[in-house]
């Protein structure tokens, strides 16, 4: 797995994540900015995106849902108002198709 923790604008981290795909990589974690080019970043690279870690609800994650942004949830029980809010995000993931 490789963090990039939003370090990369998405030209950048397509670069990368061109470079690293043939690394047997399970995920890109958060390469850009939440929202900020997530898409690009997933349409040019072969490796799954994972990402969500600022989306603190429900409703952040839906988005990135919807828009197919994401491979990968990876929700934070500490921003995201605990386990209730958590499980919402979980059953979503689900009803997606997406591992969380």
């Amino acid at each position: 797995m490789v963090d990039a923790n939003h370090a990369f604008d998405s030209v950048a981290a397509i670069r990368l994540g061109r470079m690293i795909e043939k690394q047997d990589v399970g995920w890109f974690e958060e390469p850009v900015q939440a929202d900020a080019g997530y898409r690009a970043v997933k349409a040019a690279v072969s490796i799954p995106i994972a990402g969500g870690e600022c989306d603190f609800t429900r409703f952040g994650f839906r988005n990135l849902f919807v828009s197919h942004t994401l491979d990968i949830a990876k929700s934070d029980i500490c921003g995201s108002d605990g386990f209730s809010e958590c499980k919402k995000i979980a059953d979503m993931a689900k009803a997606f198709r997406r591992p969380l």
